[in-house]
This record gives C-alpha cells, sequence and structure tokens, in this order.
C-alpha cells in the first residue's frame, strides 16, 4: 500500500474576485496567492484628523504573509504619533473582509514621549479603493481593541 502524504489542495478559493490556489504538502514553499498594496491620506472616522499611511502585503498560501504597515496620525490629534509594523500572517474573515496581523512599534509625538515595542496588531481591510471608497481598521489589544478606523482621503489601497 502506498503510503499517502499529507496533502491539502484548495483550488479556487473566491476572496473579492479573485481566484487564490492553495497547495500545502511536506516539500512545498508557500506561494503568494495576493498583494496588497496602499497609501496616501486617510480620516479617521472618529473625527480626529488624518493619517498619512502606506501599506505592501504579499499573502502567501499558508496563511503566512511577508510586508510593512505604517500608519501616521498627525499633530491635532489626541494621540499623535508613528505606528509600524512587519507583517506576519493573515486570514480571510466570515464577513468577507480581509486582515493581515504582525509586531509593531509605536512611537508618538509630543506632548507624549512615547514608545512601545512588540505590540501585536491587525489591520483588517474593510474596502479597497480610493478616496470616500476605501476603508481600513487598525487593532492593537495593548491598547485596547481597534484604535484607528479610517476612509481613504487620497490615495488606495488595492489587491491584486
Amino acid at each position: 500500500m502506498r503510503k499517502q502524504l499529507f496533502a491539502v489542495s484548495l483550488v479556487g478559493l473566491l476572496v473579492i474576485g479573485l481566484s487564490l490556489p492553495l497547495t500545502t504538502t511536506a516539500a512545498a514553499h508557500p506561494s503568494v496567492v495576493a498583494t496588497i498594496n496602499g497609501g496616501g491620506v486617510a480620516d479617521m472616522d472618529d473625527g480626529e484628523g488624518p493619517s498619512l499611511f502606506g501599506m505592501g502585503v504579499k499573502l502567501l498560501s499558508d496563511g503566512s504573509a511577508q510586508g510593512f504597515f505604517d500608519c501616521v496620525d498627525q499633530m491635532g490629534d489626541s494621540f499623535p504619533g508613528n505606528f509600524y509594523g512587519q507583517v506576519t500572517s493573515w486570514s480571510l474573515n466570515e464577513d468577507g473582509t480581509i486582515s493581515y496581523s504582525g509586531i509593531g512599534k509605536v512611537v508618538s509625538f509630543p506632548p507624549y514621549f512615547f514608545v512601545a515595542h512588540n505590540l501585536e496588531f491587525t489591520v483588517t481591510i474593510q474596502a479597497f479603493g480610493g478616496p470616500g471608497v476605501g476603508h481600513w481598521t487598525l487593532d492593537v489589544p495593548e491598547f485596547g481593541g481597534v484604535i484607528c478606523w479610517e476612509t481613504i482621503r487620497t490615495g488606495q489601497v488595492v489587491i491584486h
């Protein structure tokens, strides 16, 4: 009797109009199934003001991810500063949104002068697109959950 390799082949996973073939075997390396890129200015939905943001993330077939996220909340915000980090994983959520997670750092601007390292974070893309359409959130559990609700003013977030 032949030994069976433990292999999972999920072909045709549909994510926002993309066909994402997933194949995993003991010897296979994860493949890139999609790439999320974006940047520009977003307005915080809670009225806290504008944020400059950038992201470049490769979503891999094994649920891991590679890339970065950066968001700078400008002066005038109740907690201005720069949150940035490396992305390490991703998921397709039940509601059809895509989230990616990683470990980041925050450096606040005056008057706080606060720095924190090794912060777990998750960015969820609610809508891909440009001004008035694109929307994402930043969740930092150590800071109490979702800390940014952002609607794109200029620029865009796209998935390929």
